[in-house]
């Protein structure tokens, strides 16, 4: 066997004589010339690599599976339903957070911020009358029964004289305006309305102290009814002094609470212009409770608009999901249906049942919210519409034209106390303010008309109406009674019957407010319900709808 290295020798079956063997040889395996010298083994790939070409082997035989088996189908399916379902459940609930937010800016951001600082002008004017008849009352010793303003009308504390009962409607008045202003001061949220708080607290602190001082004066004062009295005429003084930190400025100097830089612009005067911060910042107190009025009105309409537009994106958007849904459903329904031969499934039938009532709900109440915005009829506007631009939008007006009635009402008490102090200059500007005013309020009357929308507000604009007239011609007979030199009587005349329609024509205002803010609470609390219900429906019944996809497919796979 020696020689034979690396080779086996294997005779031939048949050989010639003295002929030489033919050997025949068998190779042994050989390493590559590639392989590194003194090595036999072969080079190994890394696991990464390995596991990369398992997963993408995994995935290719999944494919395969989910388009070329029945079994691979249906399973893709309802994995499919369940993603969309679930897609579908967090659009509805981020569509309907957004909608209860905005529905919130709406209601407890803008409106209460608003019916404070409305209320807050009607009550300051109404002091500043009495105080004006307070003054001018002295010498008018009949008592009749008095009543009291009270934060939901009015009570009788007894008999008293036109005096002595202005002097308890004064404390009154003045303990519910800081409670709206309270209410203003604890609701700010937006920029400038804890500046416009800031000033209206210090001017109202500076009319207190003046109206201390009218108090104290009237009292030391010898005679109640000569204007000549050093007393009764610093009494006078103080007033005028009171009645422009109400109207023209108030004296304490700004400390801004904001940046300056950021105040806004707000819409103040009979004229509604608009007034940057240094106008209404430094202006009276009448100036901040407009601008205040003004800021949250405006994000209140500002809210409005966001909410319409966004409300006519998400229906259309969510009504393209659900038929994309609703799609997918009946075509997995009908495929299964057509491939086992059964025309009811415990989990998909019921499914898709589901789906077409939660998604007919959805789409409903989307609609509903949106409405239609050119409708001529109120019935057919979204629930945002009827709540700004049908209900409050009629309050706000009736509300303002409350306060400009009763500062017209306020002129009418200022113009008599000029005429006592025979103050020619403060005559001229009250009875240029009361013609202003009444003018105003006309404008205001046909607004309140023009925005009539439900039939309770018919009662109210007719006592509106003819109360103003009434009070209208009262006033002209003041004025002839005050022109013949009979101020006692003038007085008389409008702390009497005069007050009396113009109370007639203020709780006709009220009661016209009232008949729109009956509607705006009813139709809030209505919203504030389909809102959160249908907000937890799709969160919960959209998931349901595509596990029970799942289950229902998941039970026929035995068939395939």
């Amino acid at each position: 066997m020696a020689g034979r290295q690396g080779s086996v020798a294997t005779p031939t079956p048949k050989q010639a004589p003295n002929s030489t063997p033919t050997i025949h040889t068998t190779s042994y395996y050989t390493p590559s010339s590639a392989a590194p010298s003194g090595s036999g083994v072969q080079k190994q790939q890394s696991p990464s690599a390995t596991q990369n070409g398992a997963l993408k082997a995994a995935a290719s035989r999944v494919w395969l599976a989910a388009r070329k088996t029945l079994r691979g189908q249906f399973i893709s399916l309802a994995a499919l339903t369940l993603l969309l379902s679930l897609l579908l459940a967090l659009y509805s609930w981020q569509s309907l957070t957004r909608a209860s937010n905005d529905l919130e800016t709406i209601a407890s951001g803008s409106v209460p911020s608003v019916d404070a600082a409305q209320t807050m002008g009607q009550y300051i004017n109404d002091i500043d009358a009495k105080v004006a008849d307070f003054l001018a009352t002295g010498s008018l010793t009949t008592q009749e029964p008095c009543s009291l303003v009270t934060a939901h009308g009015s009570t009788v504390i007894g008999q008293l004289t036109v005096h002595d009962c202005d002097q308890h409607n004064i404390d009154a008045e003045i303990v519910m305006t800081n409670q709206q202003l309270f209410n203003a001061i604890h609701n700010a949220s937006y920029p400038g309305e804890r500046t416009a708080t800031e000033r209206i607290t210090v001017g109202l602190e500076e009319y207190v102290g003046d109206w201390t001082v009218i108090q104290q004066e009237y009292a030391a004062a010898a005679s109640k009814n000569d204007p000549n009295d050093p007393h009764l005429s610093k009494a006078y003084a103080t007033y005028l002094h009171a009645n422009a930190i109400l109207q023209t400025k108030i004296h304490h100097t700004p400390q801004f609470v904001e940046d300056f830089a950021s105040l806004p612009s707000c819409s103040i005067g009979a004229d509604q212009h608009l007034a940057d911060p240094k106008e209404w910042a430094f202006g009276g107190i009448e100036s901040n409770v407009e601008c205040l009025s003004s800021i949250n009105n405006e994000h209140l309409q500002q809210a409005y608009g966001d909410s319409q537009n966004f409300l006519t994106m998400t229906f259309w958007v969510s009504l393209l999901f659900c038929l994309t849904f609703g799609t997918l459903l009946l075509f997995v329904v009908l495929r299964l249906m057509f491939m086992n031969h059964r025309v009811l499934n415990p989990g998909l039938t019921p499914a898709l049942l589901i789906c077409v009532v939660i998604s007919l709900l959805l789409l409903a109440t989307m609609g509903n919210l949106m409405g239609q915005p050119a409708s001529a009829d109120a019935l057919q506007h979204g629930a945002y519409q009827q709540l700004v631009q049908d209900d409050y939008a009629s309050v706000y007006a009736a509300t303002r034209l409350k306060r400009i009635g009763t500062q017209a009402n306020a002129d009418e008490s200022r113009w008599l106390i000029a005429l006592a102090f025979k103050d020619q200059e403060q005559i001229n500007k009250w009875d240029a303010d009361w013609q202003a005013n009444v003018k105003q309020i006309e404008t205001l009357k046909q607004a309140a008309h023009n925005n009539r929308t439900w039939n309770e507000e018919d009662q109210p604009l007719s006592a509106m109406d003819q109360q103003w007239q009434a009070y209208k011609s009262i006033d002209v007979r003041i004025r002839a009674v005050a022109g013949g030199g009979d101020l006692n009587g003038a007085e008389t005349l409008s702390t009497g019957e005069s007050n009396t329609d113009f109370s007639g024509f203020s709780d006709a205002v009220s009661a016209l407010s009232k008949a729109n803010y009956d509607h705006y609470n009813q139709t809030l609390a209505d919203t504030r319900s389909a809102i959160n219900l249908y907000l937890w429906l799709t969160v919960l019944l959209f998931p349901l709808t595509g596990l029970l996809t799942v289950w229902g497919v998941l039970q026929r796979l035995k068939d395939f």
